[in-house]
């Protein structure tokens, strides 16, 4: 998947070489500042934000470390396996027994591909629309907060990005039968970060309409989701079929809110989509980009709200087409002179907009995380739990301690039966109310500990005094 950089500027004959330079270094710029935004974010808010990226690390550990978890049966392990676990083992083997810093490695590859995803979009809007859109749409992408927040993170769609944009850029090249072979297998191995990427092959073959895009697809199918489950699931495509059984027969999730109304990727536009670029998306798509918005961001979106459960980071890789052919309708009216001064407040205003949602970020269960190091630096031996994923499972805690899921709002009668047994009982601070209190009081729990300020919900842990 090699592309020359002439190539990439064959349509600039007439840009002269500081010209070139200047773009790349501009893009050298802000690959960097967005990936240092990233590490930040990763550094700064190391928790949890769902527990659906607390199972890429787990899934992680449990094979390069030997962790203890059971991991979800609709969930296909290739990601964890071939991207994160391996950097675990090699960390691990050379010294670094630390499971904060090991799980600091594991966000290493979500980082990187993050800015990689950067540099993709500047080439696809290379290929597709010449060197200003693809500077405006790298650099709207390189500031927007989903793959700022998400990329800062351990949830897998961020390779699915990856996936999906090399494979536009091998089908928007030469027609050779190599590359959209290749492409196919890029979009099957992006169905394995989750399912609902299969939208975007789909998407690809009604741009493209290759054979080869179908044969590459099919066998990485076959490969990476059907070869991979009967290895580590015992059953040929057996994450997939658990997959459609919970989303199309049993109809749940394993979200606090299970069903949104199909309209909410619509009404949360603004939550995705700077409203500021809507009218340039608009203008492109009327002009001549009409099939790839059909393909690429209508058809996805319109596929993904006729499915019950909805969340803003299913639209991972909507994101980037939309900037792209934002940023083409920006380039259209920009080359009108009545136009210009409004295409240059509406892309100014995106980027402040692009931002708004970065806060998401500490919302992240990191002042669990410090309790559950805490914790673990005890060594208990049976420790109560309220949303046991918000504390990483077993990562901090390891694998000897008994972990008891105490509910959310905690069950105080489940409470007073197994708090004589518990080292520690860890509760959300705005649940530890006086009832509470007594019912730890009378188990021996009679010692307190806050943990706050660092970001997510505040932690207030109940353990026994120290003989």
């Amino acid at each position: 998947m090699a592309f020359s950089w002439g190539r990439r500027f064959s349509t600039l004959s007439v840009v002269s070489a500081p010209s070139r330079l200047r773009i790349l270094t501009l893009l050298f710029v802000v690959t960097i500042v967005s990936t240092i935004a990233r590490v930040y974010l990763a550094h700064r808010y190391y928790g949890f934000q769902t527990g659906d990226d607390l199972e890429i690390a787990e899934a992680a550990f449990q094979r390069a470390v030997g962790l203890v978890h059971s991991a979800w049966d609709v969930r296909s392990l290739l990601v964890p396996d071939l991207f994160v676990a391996p950097l675990v083992y090699l960390s691990h083997e050379v010294g670094i027994r630390d499971p904060m810093t090991l799980a600091a490695i594991a966000r290493c590859p979500f980082i990187i591909l993050s800015g990689v995803n950067i540099l993709l979009v500047f080439v696809l809007g290379m290929r597709w629309y010449g060197e200003t859109a693809a500077v405006v749409a790298s650099s709207l992408y390189a500031f927007h907060w989903i793959p700022l927040v998400y990329g800062s993170s351990l949830y897998p769609r961020t390779i699915a990005v990856t996936c999906i944009l090399a494979a536009a850029i091998l089908l928007s090249g030469n027609e050779g039968w190599k590359r959209a072979f290749t492409a196919g297998l890029l979009a099957a191995l992006a169905v394995t970060t989750r399912y609902s990427e299969a939208i975007f092959f789909l998407s690809l073959l009604l741009l493209f309409r290759r054979l080869a895009l179908v044969l590459g697809f099919l066998t990485g199918l076959f490969a990476f989701v059907g070869l991979y489950d009967r290895v580590t699931w015992g059953r040929w495509f057996g994450s997939l079929i658990e997959f459609a059984e919970l989303t199309f027969v049993r109809r749940d999730a394993s979200s606090a809110v299970v069903a949104q109304p199909p309209w909410w990727y619509l009404s949360n536009l603004a939550h995705w989509l700077p409203l500021a670029l809507l009218p340039l998306v608009i203008v492109a798509a009327r002009s001549s980009e009409r099939r790839r918005a059909v393909a690429l961001v209508v058809i996805p979106v319109l596929t993904l709200s006729f499915i019950f459960h909805k969340e803003l980071r299913y639209l991972q890789v909507v994101v980037p087409f939309t900037l792209l052919m934002a940023a083409h309708g920006f380039v259209i009216w920009w080359r009108r002179p009545h136009r210009r001064r409004v295409a240059a407040v509406l892309l100014l205003a995106a980027f402040p907009l692009g931002l708004g949602r970065l806060g998401t970020a500490s919302k992240r269960s990191t002042n669990a995380v410090d309790a559950a190091v805490w914790i673990a630096a005890r060594q208990p031996s049976t420790v109560g739990l309220s949303q046991a994923w918000a504390y990483g499972g077993r990562l901090f805690l390891g694998n000897e301690a008994v972990i008891t899921d105490v509910g959310i709002p905690p069950d105080l009668q489940l409470i007073r039966k197994v708090a004589p047994a518990l080292s520690v009982l860890a509760v959300y601070s705005g649940h530890a109310d006086e009832a509470l209190s007594v019912a730890c009081a009378k188990a021996g729990l009679s010692e307190r500990a806050a943990f706050g300020g660092r970001g997510g919900r505040g932690v207030t842990l109940f353990y026994r005094p120290p003989h």
